[in-house]
């Protein structure tokens, strides 16, 4: 990709803490406008484009992959300095598998919540609350009990 640090995320929050570290706004979020030379950004739902595309540099792009279904944001600090948005539904087959294949030669790994299986039922009830920080991923070769 060109970059020497690439982050993922659903919005502001995870951007700034896969930047930063857990670094969330304040002075950190004021001295990382204009820094980024491009976000991908996977939120599917409705969420703030504006703090995102304020991260990035004069004439760059922020890449939406699973577009909200509703796009409401100020057209001047895209025009202040060329920035742009664009965007796909999926990608397609052979972006996604460029993706994976750079994440594998770099050893990229998302940052995972690792559950048992009996937890499923209150990880449900997280996702409905929108207590999630991490994807969740539930480990059923460890859950299951061998008879």
């Amino acid at each position: 990709m060109g970059a020497a640090r690439a982050t993922w995320g659903r919005g502001w929050a995870a951007i700034c803490e896969g930047l930063g570290r857990g670094m969330v706004g304040g002075d950190w979020g004021r001295a990382a406008v204009g820094t980024l030379d491009g976000i991908t950004d996977a939120a599917s739902t409705n969420h703030a484009l504006q703090p995102l595309i304020m991260l990035l540099k004069p004439h760059c792009t922020l890449v939406l992959v699973g577009a909200p279904p509703k796009l409401e944001e100020p057209v001047f600090p895209m025009l202040q300095g060329g920035r742009g948005i664009t965007g796909t539904a999926n990608g397609g087959l052979k972006k996604i598998q460029e993706m994976l294949e750079l994440a594998a030669k770099h050893k990229i790994l998302p940052d995972v919540e690792v559950l048992p299986i009996d937890y499923v039922n209150t990880a449900m009830e997280r996702l409905e609350k929108g207590d999630v920080k991490y994807r969740f991923v539930i480990d059923v070769r460890n859950s299951v009990k061998s008879g």
